[in-house]
């Protein structure tokens, strides 16, 4: 399982990453700063969970998802 974790705010973005890696310790976890940087990571490993703020700068959270959602429709 690839989870892809985004926050524009490094202390809530750990803390998020740290979250699910003690719930899911086998997945593969993408933690990023920006949308832009989520989209090239899900396009080379796929994505089959997000977990992200809304009001992120540049694209926002919502945008983010259904952009992951048309790289992996399943």
């Amino acid at each position: 399982m690839t989870v892809v974790c985004v926050d524009d705010h490094p202390i809530m973005l750990s803390g998020l990453m740290n979250s699910v890696q003690q719930l899911l310790p086998d997945a593969s976890i993408g933690a990023f700063g920006s949308a832009d940087e989520a989209i090239g990571f899900a396009q080379e490993n796929g994505c089959d969970v997000l977990i992200s703020e809304i009001e992120l700068s540049g694209v926002d959270g919502l945008t983010l998802a259904k952009r992951l959602k048309t790289l992996n429709p399943k």
